[in-house]
């Protein structure tokens, strides 16, 4: 029941079977369906060809579910799929990451990879592990920031052979 590869554009994978009652029939019936469905959608390429192509989509055109064909609804995922591209793009210029402050050490700094565009960013942390006994590096003072770094200062030190690892993430907004 596989989908052949057709030139260009492969063919829009059918709706699902109807359930007749039959279990072992409707199995099946959904199995067979289901491998079709891959091999049109996503081994020859379906799904990727249709988002190439899409370029509109506005939650105002979603189409009435009592109306909706397989076609419909593939084409609303596609433009779901850009809408959700374009809302990760405003967050690429999001940095991620861990330090660690260790022993005598109340500050830590972070050196950007690429430099920010300005130092208009919000830093923010999250304690996220420590050697037994650390009582330093617990809370935050204050956070420096310039274009290629920031620099966070500790209310204390971790203390001698011990560590304090802190997560953060650089956003705007």
């Amino acid at each position: 029941m596989a989908t052949a590869p057709k030139s260009g554009i492969t063919s829009v994978p059918t709706p699902p079977p109807r359930v007749t009652g039959e279990p072992k029939d409707d199995i099946a019936a959904m199995m067979s369906w289901m491998q079709q469905f891959y091999e049109s959608g996503l081994i020859q390429g379906y799904f990727e060809t249709t988002v190439a192509k899409s370029s509109t989509f506005s939650p105002e055109s979603l189409p009435d579910p009592a109306n909706t064909n397989a076609a419909t609804a593939q084409d609303t995922a596609n433009n779901a799929y850009i809408t959700a591209n374009a809302a990760e793009a405003k967050t690429r210029g999001w940095v991620v990451g861990t330090f660690q402050v260790t022993e005598a050490d109340t500050t830590a700094v972070h050196t950007f990879d690429d430099e920010q565009d300005d130092a208009e960013y919000r830093v923010l942390l999250t304690r996220v592990a420590e050697s037994s006994g650390t009582a330093g590096a617990v809370s935050v003072v204050s956070v420096a920031k310039t274009t290629a770094d920031f620099t966070v200062t500790f209310d204390s030190a971790p203390g001698a052979g011990e560590t304090a690892d802190w997560d953060f993430l650089v956003c705007r907004g």
